[in-house]
């Protein structure tokens, strides 16, 4: 699945609950420009790849909160952030093998 230069903007892309288990899912140069993607309760098992590669997040959201990371890869590495857009990963369900993060650690990410 590609959203490939999507633009979220003030409006809400619902994948609760969706189950990544193998696969490619990309937000390639994606911006979030008010929008969300909500990912709460997600599940990202074996053989899953998620990716966020040049992506900016402005004033939006992404929203993985009491997500399942086991096994399958979630790249935040090179999202952008501007303004108070976020990603929020608190109170994760599973963490055994947590998303990769952008170094330094920038403002705009709420970890657990």
């Amino acid at each position: 699945m590609s959203f490939y230069h999507a633009k979220f903007v003030g409006h809400t892309l619902d994948l609760r609950h969706a189950v990544f288990a193998g696969g490619n899912t990309s937000f390639q140069e994606a911006e979030f420009l008010d929008g969300t993607v909500d990912l709460r309760y997600a599940d990202f098992s074996t053989g899953s790849k998620v990716t966020f590669p040049g992506c900016k997040i402005v004033a939006g959201k992404v929203d993985v909160r009491h997500a399942k990371f086991s096994g399958g890869i979630v790249d935040f590495a090179t999202v952008a952030f501007s303004g108070n857009g976020t990603i929020d990963i608190k109170d994760p369900e599973v963490y055994t093998d947590p998303p990769k993060l952008p170094q330094p650690l920038p403002a705009g990410i709420i970890k657990p």
